[in-house]
């Protein structure tokens, strides 16, 4: 029974676990079937029981030869075995360069069956893979070294198949306890667990209908944190993947990165999980008092060749989302770098450690960056950072600095104009409410505002005066610039003191009371 070998040094790299969640692990093989210029990928995971999961495209499938290849040379990728390609026949960017896809299946099962086919061909494959091998404790204690390791062994049978299929199915048996752990659900979860296992009473209503834009509006207001995993596996699955986004999606209300969405969209890969139709779970914002453009939010679009970033060096577009207050849904908060249109690690509230400090500012952003060209030399093995010191990298390190220094001076500007109407406005409240007062208490006084008249060399006259029953306010005299001084306040102690003047206290007490008992409020 052949063995699958790979090189100590690239265990090495990945012993200690490449994939942190199972969505990263299945992320490989959605990335597989898009190189493989697949329309559909369909993913069962038999849940909630999690016994064996299923997994299926429509790609163009592998003949045995490229099978025993890519089992005899895991980290050779075999897409750019004959010299560097760019794009699949379908043109789509091609992800796969790394070639340990296999891996990422070894760290949910402890054996899967691959049975393949490719267009043209009279047969297909069907391989038994057992990966046992890979849990022996030695693998985890290698040093580098340049020698290969075994960490399973395969048996593969040749069957006969239509000319016209193409496909590729995984099967993975033997699903390992800390992956099936992780998405298994508890029964306190559901009202009615009984009849949850026939497919009713799911975590949320909507998701009876496997509506995914059900599931994501639902979630638009919770904390992604919280889910269980198995609903995390969908938001990090829809998150990850070379999907389109919704129609209305990133930015409700905004026409922005279309040539994205467009692309996106004619990549034509449709990804079903469990029934449900995935598409980017992108929607901003969650919040209903965020409506005004300019006033409640700012979209920054991001274009490297027209900032002037030279393209044969780093080409990339995007957008950042800026908030008058935090991102609800905090698992959006910050910015997510994606090389070939798949998501490299998660939204990075350091912004590529920035070195300004933000505050609660780095918490108002939501953004993404689509690198088309450069930066897969920084990327590390587990595709879900970077290796800082990369050139490119830190081109791109650059740019977003300077990004964020525009936006955090924009979002303090917009700041400060809005608190500045905003007690404008409670100024002339305020204002309208102490003028009521004194109209209801009697008819004989009004408030009238007005501004004194004198040149440099004369002194501002008294703040207040009483002319035919006018009480005059003059709001540019020097007591109103005090700092700190509560300006309202002021305008109704004088009030009092001039009414004081004028007013028979004997005769209208009730009056003066009154008017006393409203300037204390």
């Amino acid at each position: 029974m052949p063995k699958i070998n790979v090189s100590a040094k690239v265990i090495y790299d990945i012993s200690s676990g490449i994939y942190r969640s199972p969505a990263n692990a299945l992320k490989e093989l959605i990335s597989n079937a898009f190189d493989a210029d697949a329309a559909n990928v369909v993913i069962r995971t038999n849940r909630p029981f999690y016994n064996t999961i299923t997994y299926y495209d429509d790609g163009e499938g592998m003949s045995p030869e490229e099978f025993e290849w890519a089992m005899s040379h895991i980290g050779g990728s075999r897409k750019r075995r004959d010299g560097e390609v760019s794009f699949t026949k379908k043109r789509r960017p091609l992800i796969g360069k790394i070639g340990i896809g296999i891996l990422a299946v070894a760290q949910i099962c402890k054996s899967f069956t691959v049975i393949s086919t490719n267009k043209g061909s009279n047969i297909k494959i069907q391989a038994k893979i057992d990966l046992k091998e890979f849990e022996a404790s030695e693998v985890y204690e290698l040093v580098l070294a340049d020698k290969d390791i075994t960490i399973g062994q395969y048996n593969i049978d040749k069957h006969p198949e239509n000319k016209s299929e193409h496909y590729t199915k995984f099967i993975l048996h033997e699903i390992r306890e800390d992956f099936k752990t992780d998405l298994e659900e508890k029964r306190e979860e559901f009202t009615d667990y009984s009849k949850y296992a026939q497919g009713t009473k799911p975590l949320f209503r909507e998701a009876e209908s496997k509506n995914f834009r059900d599931f994501i509006d639902w979630l638009r207001t919770k904390d992604v944190k919280k889910l269980k995993d198995y609903w995390r596996l969908l938001w990090e699955l829809a998150l990850y993947s070379p999907i389109e986004y919704f129609e209305d999606g990133p930015v409700l209300k905004e026409k922005i990165f279309t040539h994205k969405k467009r692309e996106l969209a004619s990549y034509g890969l449709t990804l079903d999980v469990d029934g449900f139709i995935l598409k980017k779970p992108i929607i901003l914002p969650v919040d209903n008092d965020i409506e005004t453009k300019g006033v409640d939010y700012a979209v920054y679009e991001i274009d490297s060749e027209k900032d002037g970033i030279d393209k044969s060096q780093l080409k990339f577009t995007g957008y950042i989302f800026n908030q008058r207050k935090q991102i609800r849904n905090t698992e959006l908060q910050g910015i997510l770098i994606r090389i070939k249109n798949v998501a490299i690690g998660k939204y990075d509230k350091s912004y590529l450690n920035c070195p300004i400090s933000l505050g609660p500012i780095a918490n108002f952003n939501s953004g993404e960056i689509y690198v088309e060209h450069g930066l897969e030399e920084a990327l590390n093995i587990d595709r879900n950072s970077f290796r800082e010191s990369n050139r490119q990298f830190k081109l791109l390190q650059v740019y977003v600095y300077e990004l964020m220094s525009k936006i955090y001076r924009d979002t303090r500007q917009r700041s400060k104009e809005r608190i500045a109407v905003r007690n404008k406005k409670q100024l002339i409240e305020r204002r309208n409410s102490v003028k009521h007062a004194l109209d209801l208490l009697s008819k004989k006084y009004s408030i009238k505002y007005g501004t004194l008249k004198h040149d440099s060399s004369e002194k501002p006259e008294v703040p207040i005066k009483y002319d035919k029953n006018d009480i005059v306010i003059y709001t540019n005299h020097k007591i109103f610039e005090i700092r700190g001084i509560d300006k309202i306040l002021l305008e109704k102690f004088l009030i009092l003191s001039e009414i004081n003047k004028r007013a028979d206290f004997v005769s209208a007490p009730d009056y003066y009371k009154a008017l006393l008992e409203y300037l204390k409020k």
